[in-house]
């Protein structure tokens, strides 16, 4: 026995048609023009009843100059006839009283929704700075498809939100960097009844949008820190470890297209610190390595060699990338949650493991979405031993993910 089949069955159950959505504005408009026909076909209708009732009244019968065969004889002119007078008087009257229907009111209405998509390219509140782009109206009914939303259905994940990412703050050797307070400090302020100072203003020379404050990383000043070594590692870390295209416009600015915003962010903030991705061919990666006080995309090119890339999955919650410097270095760089990195970092090789973390702790309580960027050298020799087992992982039939990603970790 077969039973929700056909018509009963889910799918079939939930497909409906979709409504016709019609602005409140439309909807009046048609309940007025119905209740004009009807006002009209009413009148039209006293008019015949009228004229059927004058076709056998004595005084209209003896109305001789309106037979027919002079020179005004009218159709609806049927002495005796009063059924033929009515119909004819009533299509009669309907030309003559078609003046009621309304035939400017929706000129009128499409005036005033090109107004209306005027005064909406023209408002101040919905101009985007950033991008120096004003609110473009592409339909001139564009307030009436605003009108039709009813209900918003949204979650906690910011749906109603902006999708944006911003280099904010960031830990280096245990050494934390980025001035500035996030929103929900400033929250928490509020409620505590303290101020917070205004965030500093980003130097000039950055990128639009690029509001990271902090002078010692900044137009090459990380170069006479004590731990540049590991900063210059980071910042490669966030120039390669990453799968962005970059896009060069007719004047030759560049735009990031990133699958995910935190990306976008890293490229950004890596190219203003000074390590800026530049080309990607099929296996080489280009960056610019500005000098120190050069300008934000200058300097001199260095290649890097992809060997693998791993990418984010739900599983491993981290990306990881092999590459292969100019002189010749392999190195292992790897983002990803701290949840997910953390536990693979040898605390004995890392003498800021607990102050990273403690910094991990920090911007979380901030609000701060927080990533955690690692890395280490490789060996040549075992290098080309796990790559002859990647390589055996990656022909494989069945099973072929679960196995790369066994080797990668």
């Amino acid at each position: 026995m077969a039973v929700y089949t056909g018509k009963e069955t889910k799918i079939q159950m939930n497909m409906t048609e979709p409504p016709v959505k019609v602005s409140n504005i439309e909807r009046r408009l048609n309940t007025y023009i119905i209740g004009i026909f009807f006002t009209l076909f009413i009148l039209c209708c006293a008019g015949a009843i009228a004229a059927s009732i004058n076709m056998v009244d004595p005084m209209f019968i003896d109305a001789w100059y309106m037979a027919p065969g002079s020179y005004s004889a009218m159709s609806t002119y049927q002495p005796g006839n009063p059924g033929a007078a009515g119909t004819f008087s009533w299509f009669a009257h309907l030309i003559l009283l078609s003046l009621l229907v309304p035939i400017s009111l929706y000129v009128t209405v499409e005036m005033v929704k090109l107004m209306i998509s005027i005064l909406i390219q023209n408002d101040r509140e919905m101009y985007a700075v950033e991008e120096d782009q004003i609110s473009l109206a592409r339909s001139m009914g564009l307030c009436e498809e605003l009108g039709q939303v009813n209900y918003i259905f949204s979650d906690k994940t910011g749906t109603l939100t902006q999708n944006l990412m911003e280099f904010k703050k960031c830990s280096i050797a245990g050494a934390e960097y980025g001035r500035g307070f996030c929103e929900v400090e400033r929250a928490i302020a509020r409620r505590q009844g303290r101020s917070l100072p205004n965030d500093p203003l980003p130097p000039e020379g950055l990128d639009r949008g690029f509001n990271f404050v902090d002078e010692r990383l900044l137009f090459g000043n990380w170069l006479t820190s004590e731990d540049s070594t590991v900063i210059e590692d980071f910042l490669v870390n966030m120039a390669l470890n990453h799968n962005v295209q970059v896009e060069y416009s007719k004047t030759g600015e560049c735009t990031f297209q990133a699958e995910s915003p935190d990306e976008g962010a890293f490229v950004t903030a890596a190219r203003n610190m000074g390590f800026f991705f530049s080309k990607r061919e099929i296996k080489d990666v280009l960056i610019k390595i500005a000098p120190p006080n050069a300008p934000v995309g200058d300097g001199p090119v260095r290649r890097y060699v992809i060997q693998q890339w791993m990418p984010f999955d739900n599983n491993r919650k981290r990306t990881s990338v092999v590459v292969k410097t100019e002189e010749g270095a392999l190195m292992l760089l790897v983002k990803g949650a701290d949840a997910s990195v953390m536990p693979f970092i040898d605390k004995r090789a890392c003498p800021f493991f607990k102050s990273t973390q403690d910094h991990i702790d920090k911007f979380g309580n901030q609000g701060l979405r927080t990533l955690v960027f690692a890395g280490r050298k490789l060996d040549t020799a075992k290098y080309q031993q796990w790559n002859e087992l990647y390589k055996k992982a990656a022909l494989m039939a069945d099973g072929r993910e679960a196995a790369l990603r066994y080797w990668f970790d």
